[in-house]
C-alpha cells in the first residue's frame, strides 16, 4: 500500500525540524568551543612548541653577526634602533622565516633578498625599541628574535634593553711633581645621563702607600645631574706613589671602571 499524501509530507516535516535541531545544537557547540578559546587567549603556535631555538646554534644555516643585541640606556619615549646581518653559513640556497616576538616594546624587521639567502650573502634584521612615553621604566626589558630554518637546526638572538647612567672616569690622572705632606686635591664630575633614573654608585681605593685619598666613598648619581668626587694626594716621603680608584655604578650589565693614580714628591716643589 502506498503511502498518502498527508503521511509523506507529515514525514517530511519531521524529517526538516529534527535536521534544522541538530545544525543548532552544532552551531552551539561550535560557538561555545570558539569563546573558550577566546576567553582562555590561546594562540596555538605550532613552530614554537614544536621547535627548539637556541642561541648560539653554531649548526643552524643562518648565522647572526652578532650573539645578541643590548639596548643600553633606554628611555620612555625614545627610539632606538639596532641592526646585524643574518649570513647563509652554507653552501646552498636558504629560505627562513621569523617567528613574533612575545612583547609589544621590540620590532622586528629583515630585509629579505628575491629568491632566498645565497651562499655567503647576508640579510640585514632591524630591531626597534620603543618604550611609550610616560611608562614606568622597568630594570629590565628582553625578548628574543627566533629564525626557523630549513634543515630542522633553528636559532634566537636575544633582545636586551635596560636603564644606563653613562658615567665615566678618566683612565689616569697624574699630579706631577709634589711638595713633601703638601695636600693636592683633584675634583672629578660623574655624570647621569638617564632622564628618569638615580644610580648608587661605590668608590673603592687602592694605594700602597697610603698617600691617596678620595671621598665620598659612596652615593648617588642624580637623574640628569652630577656627583663630586675629591682625590686629594698628600706625600709623606720622597718617592713616586701609584694608586687604582674603582668606580661602580648599580646598574645591569654594568663593568667596573679603573682610574689610576701617579704622583711623586720632590724636594723644593710647590
Amino acid at each position: 500500500m502506498e503511502p498518502r499524501l498527508d503521511d509523506a509530507n507529515l514525514l517530511k516535516s519531521i524529517v526538516a525540524e529534527r535536521w534544522s535541531q541538530e545544525q543548532g545544537e552544532n552551531e552551539d557547540d561550535t560557538e561555545q568551543s570558539v569563546s573558550e578559546i577566546a576567553s582562555r587567549n590561546v594562540c596555538p603556535d605550532h613552530l614554537a612548541s614544536s621547535c627548539v631555538f637556541l642561541v648560539g646554534n653554531r649548526l643552524a644555516p643562518i648565522q647572526p653577526s652578532r650573539k645578541e643585541l643590548h639596548f643600553s640606556g633606554c628611555e620612555s619615549g625614545v627610539k632606538m634602533r639596532k641592526s646585524l646581518q643574518l649570513m647563509n653559513a652554507t653552501s646552498v640556497r636558504q629560505r627562513y622565516h621569523l617567528l613574533p616576538n612575545t612583547t609589544s616594546y621590540f620590532k622586528v624587521t629583515v630585509r629579505k633578498r628575491p629568491g632566498g639567502l645565497v651562499p655567503g650573502m647576508g640579510d640585514e634584521l632591524v630591531v626597534d625599541l620603543l618604550i611609550p612615553f610616560g611608562e614606568e621604566l622597568k630594570a629590565c626589558y628582553s625578548d628574543h628574535v627566533r629564525i626557523h630554518c630549513d634543515g630542522g637546526e633553528h636559532i634566537k638572538i636575544p633582545l636586551l634593553a635596560y636603564r644606563c647612567s653613562g658615567a665615566r672616569l678618566p683612565k689616569h690622572i697624574n699630579y706631577g711633581a709634589r711638595s713633601l705632606l703638601a695636600q693636592h686635591t683633584k675634583t672629578l664630575s660623574i655624570t647621569n645621563c638617564s632622564k628618569e633614573q638615580d644610580f648608587p654608585f661605590r668608590l673603592c681605593l687602592e694605594c700602597t702607600d697610603g698617600c691617596f685619598e678620595v671621598s665620598p666613598p659612596e652615593g648617588i648619581i642624580p637623574s640628569q645631574g652630577r656627583a663630586e668626587i675629591a682625590i686629594v694626594y698628600q706625600p709623606t716621603e720622597y718617592s713616586t706613589s701609584r694608586g687604582t680608584l674603582t668606580l661602580t655604578v648599580e646598574e645591569l650589565f654594568c663593568k667596573a671602571q679603573t682610574c689610576n693614580l701617579v704622583g711623586s714628591c720632590v724636594p723644593g716643589k710647590p
